[in-house]
């Protein structure tokens, strides 16, 4: 007997195979692209420490938020400049002239860990449990 093409069951195995194949892609190409708005979220707080730095060198005092250009003022009334990624959305705790802490989100973040926090002072300024390092982000 001469066959010649494929069978339909051949033909349907193929394309569940494919399908299998793509959704498993697919799943990896969110993993991948919120760990690297992750990893926006962490250099924006870095960068936070470096402009709360400068502001504190400036002002003998910590600022209480950001803002595109720095704007003077004590006991959290002042700003610091910083440039937030794409999409990220911070919010700044001034705790005194010994430290401040700082919480990071990002809509496009869909798995957990959603948030990122930093803080600069005493441990109990730390914005959540697993951030245990001052001037170190981390998610949760």
């Amino acid at each position: 007997m001469n066959r010649r093409g494929f069978t339909l069951i051949e033909l349907m195995v193929v394309v569940a195979i494919m399908g299998i194949l793509a959704s498993i892609a697919g799943v990896k190409t969110v993993q991948t692209r919120v760990k690297a708005i992750r990893a926006t979220m962490q250099v924006d707080l870095k960068t936070l420490v470096s402009a709360q730095e400068g502001f504190f060198s400036a002002n003998a005092d910590y600022a209480g938020g950001v803002l595109p250009a720095e704007r003077a003022g004590r006991r959290g009334a002042g700003r610091a400049a910083l440039g937030l990624s794409s999409g990220n959305v911070i919010a700044v705790r001034y705790r005194g002239t010994d430290g401040w802490s700082a919480t990071m989100t990002n809509p496009r973040v869909n798995l957990v860990p959603r948030t990122c926090g930093i803080f600069v002072g005493p441990l109990r300024y730390a914005p959540n449990a697993r951030v245990t390092q001052s001037g170190v982000p981390a998610c949760y």
